[in-house]
Formats: C-alpha cells, sequence, structure tokens
C-alpha cells in the first residue's frame, strides 16, 4: 500500500495510498493473516494511521486458517473500530501460478473460466459486498476539459506510425492498453499478428512492434536463441523472419537479445549462467532519446518501467536513450539502436510530462 518508487528524504511515491490520497476514494486493505491473530488488528491500525490523507474503509481477512482462526482475530478489530468485511479462508485450489516474473497469464491456464468462478463463489459466501459498494466514493478530482481525444493527446507520445503490425500471442504479450487506445485516437490502425504462429507482419506496416512478455518461456524452435543479433534476425526462416527483417521495428526485448556471449563456443550454457548470476531489475523509468526513433526526435522523453533478471555483456550499434530510476540514478542499459530496429529493456508507459 505505501511501497512506490524510492524518494530522497520522504516516503515513496507511486504508491495505492498516493492513487487513493489523490482520488479521495476509501480503501479496502486485504490482509494475509497467515500465522497471526491479534498482530492482525495491529498491522491494519497502523495502515489506518500512517498517513492522515488516506482513509481505509475497512478490511478483508485472507488466507484464514479456519473458523477458531478467525474467531481469535475478530475481536481485536473490534476494539480498533475497524470494520471487517469478510474472511476468505485458505484455498490452495484457487491460487494462480507463478514463474520467475510473476504469474502465469490467465491465456496461459486452461482452467482459468473455473477458477474464476470458483473465487466468485467463494467471495459471494465470504465478502460483504455489498457493504464494500455502499463504503465506495466518487472521485473527487475534476473533470479534464475537452474531449477524450484531445485530452489524451496533449501529453502522450503519437503512433509510431498509420499502420501498427503488433505483435501478439503467448511469446509477445505485454502491451499498455492505453498506449493503443492513445494511438487508435490519433488515426493510427493497429494490426495483430503472431510470431509463435509463424505469421508475417502486414506488409503494408509502417512499424513492427515486439511488446514485452515471454519469449524465453517457450519451446523450441520458436524460442529465440540467444545471440548477437536481433530477436527477429534469430529466427527460425518463415514468413515472420523474411518480412519482418525488412521492417522498421520497434522490439522490447531487442536489448535482450542483442548481448554476446563472451565466448561462442557452449553460448547457451554461459548465457544460462549469466542470467543465474544477474540481480533483478525492477522499478520505473525515465529515458531521454539519443537519437531519433519510432519513439520521437533526439531529446524526447519517455517513462517506462523494467522488470528482468537479463543483463547486457556487449551491443552493437548506438546506444539508444540516456535512463535512470526513479530516484535519478544511472540505468546502465540504455537501449539499442541498429539501422532501422530500436530495443530497450523497459516496458514504455508513456511520453515524461516536464
Amino acid at each position: 500500500m505505501f511501497d512506490g518508487a524510492a524518494a530522497r528524504g520522504r516516503s515513496g511515491s507511486g504508491t495505492t495510498a498516493d492513487l487513493a490520497a489523490l482520488l479521495g476514494w476509501p480503501v479496502v486493505l486485504v490482509l494475509d493473516v497467515t500465522g497471526q491473530t491479534e498482530t492482525a488488528a495491529a498491522v491494519a491500525l497502523g495502515c489506518a494511521r500512517y498517513r492522515d490523507d488516506v482513509d481505509i474503509a475497512g478490511v478483508i481477512l485472507n488466507r484464514v486458517a479456519s473458523q477458531r482462526h478467525l474467531s481469535l482475530i475478530a475481536p481485536a478489530f473490534e476494539r480498533i473500530n475497524l470494520p471487517v468485511f469478510g474472511a476468505m479462508l485458505r484455498e490452495d485450489g484457487i491460487a494462480l501460478p507463478e514463474r520467475h516474473l510473476g504469474l502465469v497469464q490467465a491465456r496461459e491456464i486452461a482452467t482459468i473460466e473455473q477458477r474464476l468462478d470458483r473465487l466468485a463463489d467463494l467471495i459471494d459466501a465470504a465478502i460483504d459486498v455489498d457493504t464494500i459498494r455502499q463504503s465506495a466514493r466518487p472521485a473527487k478530482l475534476l473533470p479534464t476539459a475537452g474531449n477524450e481525444r484531445s485530452s489524451e493527446s496533449r501529453h502522450h507520445l503519437p503512433p509510431p506510425g498509420q499502420r501498427i503490425a503488433l505483435a501478439q500471442d503467448l511469446a509477445f504479450s505485454f502491451m499498455y492498453p492505453h498506449l493503443l487506445r492513445q494511438w487508435r485516437n490519433a488515426g493510427a490502425e493497429i494490426i495483430p499478428f503472431s510470431p509463435l504462429a509463424d505469421e508475417a507482419p502486414d506488409p503494408a506496416a509502417d512499424a513492427v512492434w515486439l511488446p514485452g512478455g515471454y519469449p524465453n518461456s517457450m519451446p523450441a524452435p520458436w524460442r529465440p536463441p540467444m545471440s548477437s543479433a536481433p530477436v527477429f534476425a534469430t529466427w527460425p526462416n518463415g514468413p515472420f523472419r523474411s518480412t519482418a527483417s525488412a521492417a522498421a521495428i520497434w522490439c522490447w526485448a531487442g536489448a535482450r537479445r542483442c548481448r554476446r556471449a563472451q565466448a561462442r563456443n557452449d553460448r547457451a550454457a554461459r548465457t544460462g549462467d549469466l542470467l543465474r548470476k544477474t540481480k533483478l531489475h525492477l522499478g520505473y523509468r525515465r529515458a531521454r532519446l539519443q537519437v531519433a526513433c519510432s519513439l520521437g526526435a533526439e531529446g524526447t522523453e519517455v517513462f517506462g518501467h523494467e522488470f528482468h533478471y537479463a543483463g547486457t555483456v556487449s551491443t552493437m550499434g548506438q546506444s539508444l536513450v540516456d535512463c535512470t530510476d526513479a530516484s535519478g540514478a544511472e540505468v546502465p542499459e540504455q537501449g539499442v539502436r541498429q539501422g532501422s530496429t530500436t530495443g530497450t529493456f523497459f516496458h514504455l508507459i508513456d511520453g515524461a510530462v516536464a
């Protein structure tokens, strides 16, 4: 709730608490009470009093072991006068599988509909949803003047082309919906295609965009090998490779794929060792373009975020950005531009506003 970007001399920013204070929305606090009794109420009380501009409407107790466990927790909440909206008993059957970079995506879980139905039934039985609805308040911000099209384009990045071929499948799956909405509002056409199915991007596209995702988790032969070449150049021969290699490409995974192993022999083993030893890179990014590309002119600033374990051994081509984290510290991975191909480690969020 209070964990965000590091900030010198004050609490973190970009937190759930910041958003609640900005919009004037009360917070429903969900607490994992595994192994706790009265401590759960102490934690909730601390959250409720930590910031004067944040209102805790009530609490949902999660992963309660039994009704007896609940009976040991509930009296403490009565003493601090903090409403308990309900309690979810521990239910391993609704847990979602995880991988090294977070949850397995919904589209990869064959039983996702059954899991969601089961979760909905449990919530209906255990949570006072009507009381939660009654505690809601409208946002206190005034609406932005002007229509959606003008307000959304005021400080945002223009589309990288009139016709944008967007890779969308299990390997390339992470793209912020607001970017696509902004580009469509600006008159761009988004044309999806699947590299995993060896589909070529539309030959009439002005730009090909490979977003974030899990290409390394895909089975061979479609898993791109670790190589000094961009991802499309190391893909198996087929329509995707032959068309994409001739196009202007923005590739989120490009910088990751553009590193070279220090020894060409036993490359796979050495790259695996590199991935195991590299620390987690996580956080917001502010980047200034060093060269003109599909994101804008030289000097344009953009926001993004990184979440990966890979690192850069060496790169080919020009450095793409001067990149810093949320505290202003320099980030060593600066992205790459080579010919018409650009790539970064960070997921693009939007244009930076001065």
